[in-house]
């Protein structure tokens, strides 16, 4: 950004962010590149800043001999960087939700096919099977996805499943019993 500057400490010039005059403390810089014009355009495109969308309509910074202070175009960028972090956020939790409602659904069909047996399902098998789609779905995998908030959403979409501890494992079961005979059964094994 530097080589794009000129430093100018003229009052009768205002920053284009601000509309603030440059100050001992604040300096004014003049925009020099085209480049300052569309990376400011994209971000009030996204932020929404109707003042500067607006200014940007009478033509490029470097025509209109724009001046800002470097404090608020910084602060433009970085309201800018983290709603594109937040956008990602909410579309990597549409794609976490995806394979959450598919194994709901696998597990409500389970249950339906025989109602004579209660279907058990390892957390551990469950979480492999849903970090497996996760990434399946191009969504990074950067964070260790905890059993504990998986099992909560689960159990909090499907009626009647219960959680039960079983030495190590997490067994879902819609019957504790069940689920115990067949921790005892892998014990035996």
């Amino acid at each position: 950004m530097g080589a794009n500057l000129i430093c100018d400490n003229g009052e009768s010039s205002t920053c284009f962010l601000r509309d603030e005059p440059g100050t001992d403390i604040l300096l004014l810089h003049k925009s020099m590149t085209p480049q300052i014009t569309c990376r400011v355009k994209q971000c009030a495109l996204k932020t929404q800043n109707q003042t500067i969308i607006a200014m940007l309509s009478a033509g490029d910074l470097v025509a209109l001999e724009a001046k800002y202070h470097t404090h608020y175009l910084v602060k433009l960028y970085n309201t800018n960087r983290r709603n594109i972090e937040e956008d990602r956020e909410n579309t990597d939790g549409v794609a976490h939700g995806l394979p959450l409602v598919g194994h709901i659904g696998y597990i409500k069909e389970v249950k339906s096919i025989d109602l004579s047996r209660a279907p058990i399902f390892k957390l551990a098998d469950l979480l492999q099977l849903y970090t497996d789609r996760i990434k399946e779905l191009d969504v990074d995998v950067a964070e260790h996805i905890h059993f504990t908030h998986l099992k909560e959403r689960i159990l909090a979409n499907v009626a009647g499943l219960q959680a039960h501890k079983q030495g190590i494992d997490v067994i879902l079961s819609f019957d504790a019993g069940a689920a115990h005979l067949v921790y005892v059964k892998s014990l035996r094994e």
